[in-house]
């Protein structure tokens, strides 16, 4: 008797042994990673929000995208078979990136009425923000007080041949125009140096959050608009393990903090602003570059914004406070810093086909379909929610920031600058 069922198991084992193994689809793949939106329901073309913006299918248009679904799919299966096909046409295919405001959540939060607390409170940060700018205006840089960190010098040049980017553009990137640019960062130390130092949180095989202490930042390129022609952005990201509570009860408290700097260049690769935002999209800042101004006045539905000053040096020195990570200052950069390893985040936004690290991947796999670490959720989340931002106060994946509670704005609308009234003064 024991020796049929050993056999009838056997059978069993080796007809299963037979069977396909089962795959995720391209598209399942592709909906994991929220940096990109599907346009098919294969999962073999995605878009960014600029992408989409400039739908016009044609074959150069549909090999972009084709390089953005490539790039997604890759971060949660190496082996999946999601190839480009040859570009199809729109028809059927509309391009759309999502919205981060929910007008279902503004409905029920009553968000005509509940928007004037938030506007007050939006105006009082602004106050003091600039009171501390003031504040840091003359710290002194000292080594006890303050941790400096700067991008490496190893080379961040992309293999590009992007038609639809502009000529000034891909040559620039292939010269390594994102060390050019890139910020430096004086962080205070405060009590806990270790959550004041930039790393890097992945996601191990496990699906378990994890945080590398290596000083790291995380660079990226994407395309905007300005006036009707096409401009590059330079993205730098630098994380923390956790903003620490201040005191017994602190909303914005949680796991997980960081920064992300941005420059935005014409074709002749001058700036036209820079702005900065944490890795949750609160507390925005824009500083025109030199030459240009702000114009845009604060209408009675949209948030008011934070004008920094106009800068000069194209690769500053950002103050950042201890354990809030607040960017209080904008100096000139310094010769004497600690040097973070610098990782390319999505090379697709700009049509490069060039592969994404391990490491790199590890920390894509940390956002959920929504485009927010889990993990990071802050207590604000259920006091905002009026404002129509689901889970406001979590850290998010690139693309996916709203950046205004009361309004509408996101950190990667093309046309940005626009909207925020940046002329020049030249």
């Amino acid at each position: 008797m024991r020796c049929t069922l050993l056999c009838l198991s056997l059978l069993l084992l080796s007809a299963c042994s037979d069977l396909p193994v089962k795959h995720p689809s391209c598209s399942d793949l592709l909906l994991k990673d929220p940096v990109y939106a599907p346009v098919d329901a294969h999962g073999r073309y995605a878009v960014s929000r600029y992408l989409a913006s400039i739908a016009d299918g044609s074959e150069a248009w549909w090999d972009w995208s084709a390089a953005m679904a490539t790039e997604a799919t890759s971060v949660h299966d190496q082996s999946a078979d999601c190839a480009y096909v040859g570009p199809l046409t729109l028809a059927g295919h509309t391009p759309r990136y999502p919205d981060e405001y929910r007008l279902t959540l503004r409905a029920l939060g009553v968000y005509p009425l509940t928007r004037i607390p938030f506007v007050m409170g939006v105006e009082r940060e602004l106050i003091k923000t600039e009171q501390h700018y003031s504040a840091f205006a003359q710290a002194a840089l000292s080594d006890e007080r303050w941790s400096v960190f700067g991008m490496d010098t190893s080379s961040l040049g992309l293999i590009v041949s992007n038609p639809l980017l502009a000529p000034p553009f891909r040559q620039a990137l292939t010269q390594d125009v994102l060390r050019q640019f890139a910020p430096q960062f004086a962080v205070e130390k405060g009590a806990d140096v270790s959550l004041n130092r930039p790393g890097l949180p992945v996601r191990d095989p496990a699906g378990e959050l994890q945080w590398q202490a290596q000083p790291t930042l995380l660079v990226f390129a994407s395309v905007g608009e300005f006036q009707g022609r096409q401009t590059l952005q330079l993205n730098y990201q630098v994380w923390f393990a956790q903003r620490p509570a201040n005191g017994r009860w602190d909303p914005l408290a949680g796991t997980l903090d960081g920064l992300h700097w941005r420059v935005h260049l014409d074709q002749s690769l001058e700036p036209l602003a820079f702005d900065v935002m944490h890795t949750c999209g609160c507390w925005y800042q824009v500083f025109p570059a030199s030459g240009y101004r702000i114009t845009a006045e604060d209408g009675y539905w949209q948030e008011p914004v934070y004008v920094g000053p106009s800068l000069s040096h194209p690769n500053p020195l950002l103050l950042v406070t201890a354990d809030s990570h607040s960017v209080v200052g904008v100096r000139a950069p310094i010769d004497k810093y600690e040097p973070m390893a610098a990782l390319q985040l999505a090379p697709a936004m700009i049509g490069s086909k060039q592969g994404l690290s391990q490491r790199v991947k590890a920390h894509r796999r940390l956002f959920n379909p929504q485009g927010y670490i889990p993990e990071s959720g802050r207590l604000e989340r259920y006091f905002f929610w009026p404002m129509g931002i689901p889970s406001a106060g979590s850290m998010r994946a690139p693309g996916r920031h709203a950046i205004a509670f009361t309004g509408r704005r996101h950190f990667d609308d093309p046309n940005l600058l626009d909207q925020l009234g940046l002329v020049s003064v030249r």
